[in-house]
Parts: C-alpha cells; structure tokens; sequence
C-alpha cells in the first residue's frame, strides 16, 4: 500500500506537469517529463504565462489539437488506437461542462513498467481561464490496464464528475491526497526503522525517544552524530546539555547536564562543549600548569571586558568554575 501510494505522488506529479504542456499546445517528451517531476505544481508561472481560451467539451488526445465527439463508441475507439506500450507518455482528455464548472477527467501514462498509468479528476473553472485553480482528484490505486481507464471514461462521461462512482471511492481531493502522501512516508519509515531495529527502537525513534540498550546507529537516527569522547560516550550541544553513556555500542544511561561542565572534564571535551576561550590566564610552577580560561565577554561602559564565566584546569582538567555576573 506504502509503494503504491509515493508511486502515485510520483505519476501525479508527471501528470500535473503534462496537463500544463497541454494547455500550452506543446508536445511532452521524455526529458520534458523529468523536469515537470522536479516542478509539478509551479502554478505561479503557468497562470503569468498562459493565456486560456475556453476548452470546448469533449475528447481530447494530446495536445487538444482535436475535439472529437463524446460518445461511447469513440471512447472506445480512441483508447484503443493509441499505442499505450510506448515509452512515450499518452494522454487523453475527457471534457464536460457540468453548468458551473468545466469538469475533466485525465487518463494518460504508459504500459511501460518504469511509467505505468494514472488518472485525475480536474473541477476547472467555466472559462478554464484558471486551469491550476482547479479542484485536483488523484487516483489512489493506479489503475494497471488500459481497460480500466476506458471504463473510467465511460462512467464519466454516463455518471458525470462523482469521484466514488468513477474511482470507487478511490479518488480525493488534493489537500486529503497531500495528507495521505505525507502519511504515507511516515508509515514507509516507520516500518524501514522497525524492520532494521526491532519494533520497540523503531518505534521510539519516529518519538525521538533514547531507550536503555538501544544501539549507537539507533540514537545517530534520533539525535544525529554527536561528540565521542575517549570513554565512548556522546555528548550532543554546545554547551553540552546531553550525555548518552554507551557501552558496547548500546545506551546505558541518557542523562542531562545542567551546566555543560564538570569536575575533572578534559581541556578537549570542554573545548568541545564552550569552544575556545575568549581569554586565557596561565600559571606554570614545578607542580604543573594551572589556567584560567574565560567565557560570555561583553564591554562595559568603561571600554573594559567582563566575562560571565571562569573555568579553571590544573593540568588540562577542569577543577573548579564560578559564575562572575
């Protein structure tokens, strides 16, 4: 169901971008294809650029280059003179005027199974001056026959433009299909998560829960790549405000840290978590180096600098800090 629903986002997107290269007159081709897959929806440009007559209704192939008679015998006939195992995307167009809008049913795509075939219902304007201010309708399950897209025709064309007699209930309008897209995505991932570590982590990572035993690329999906300490240990902000304890490659603790330092830290990992000083005091004696390192300088009124933070190392390892504002 995942596969069938981000194929159709990927057909109705070709779909869109051919519906706007037929009401311009143009022909689609394969690389014209791709590029309407990368900009379906650039409404903007198709309403400044095209300038619409008003669509007669009736049934169009390609291009609306010919209107042809609505009938059910020239349904039938038209289907089934176009060579659909072509690479090359076909198209036909179902045109009615309901009273109050210029409804459309589009079946187009190919039996080619790297193209395949689609459908969509547009609820355009009279004048079809606004062709991308047109109610959308997407198939949900494409249909894979080219019997099947005649027999859409031909309810259309008997029954009118109701999405449940045409579709079976199968067809909705954009926004409910944007919704179901973006659901559909996160049901793929959820179950690529849960299929590569075990439901109980796949879940806790759509929640973006750290659990005790999950494994290291588990918590790289959640919180990304932070930084590994010399103990194996990961500290993610800046200052560090997050410490996962690992051990074998899996959690054993996901603790928080008040102030993104502590006693006996490493000069490395306290450059890793405040950055480097923005001012340093050193003193060297026989019994080793001390330093005075400084953090969150502002100038006073008196052109001088006051710092809101002293770290101090004896022999590369903080002992002790203090707040001085």
């Amino acid at each position: 169901m995942i596969e069938i629903i981000i194929v159709c986002a990927i057909i109705g997107a070709i779909i869109a971008g051919i519906m706007g290269a037929k009401r311009s007159g143009s022909t689609n081709n394969s690389s014209q294809a791709e590029k309407q897959k990368m900009t379906p929806n650039n409404s903007n440009s198709s309403k400044e650029t095209e300038s619409e007559a008003p669509v007669e209704p009736g049934l169009y192939v390609g291009a609306y280059e010919t209107r042809i008679e609505p009938t059910e015998d020239k349904i039938i006939e038209t289907m089934n003179s176009i060579d659909w195992s072509d690479k090359e995307i076909q198209f036909v167009d179902l045109v009615k005027d309901s009273g109050t809008s210029i409804d459309t049913l589009d079946v187009s795509g190919s039996l080619d199974p790297d193209t395949g075939l689609s459908a969509m219902l547009l609820r355009g304007k009279p004048d079809f001056a606004d062709y991308w201010d047109s109610e959308q309708f997407f198939i949900e399950k494409a249909p894979e026959t080219v019997q099947e897209m005649t027999d859409m025709l031909l309810s259309f064309l008997k029954y009118g433009d109701n999405p449940k007699i045409i579709g079976e209930d199968l067809i909705w309008n954009q926004k409910e299909y944007d919704n179901r897209v973006t659901d559909g995505k996160e049901r793929a991932l959820m179950k690529r998560l849960i299929d590569k570590y075990g439901e109980k982590f796949g879940k806790a990572i759509m929640n973006s829960e750290v659990l005790v035993d999950m494994p290291k690329k588990a918590v790289i999906e959640i919180l990304g790549e932070g930084y590994e300490a010399d103990d194996g240990n990961w500290y993610f902000g800046q200052p560090f405000d997050r410490c996962i304890i690992m051990k074998a490659n899996k959690v054993v603790e996901d603790k928080e840290l008040s102030d993104g330092l502590w006693l006996d830290m490493t000069k490395d990992l306290l450059i890793s978590s405040y950055g480097e000083p923005e001012n340093e005091k050193r003193e060297v004696s026989k019994s080793g180096t001390k330093l005075k390192w400084y953090y969150g300088g502002r100038t006073t009124r008196q052109r001088t600098t006051a710092y809101r933070l002293e770290v101090r190392l004896e022999n590369d390892l903080v002992v002790s800090w203090k707040e001085l504002e």
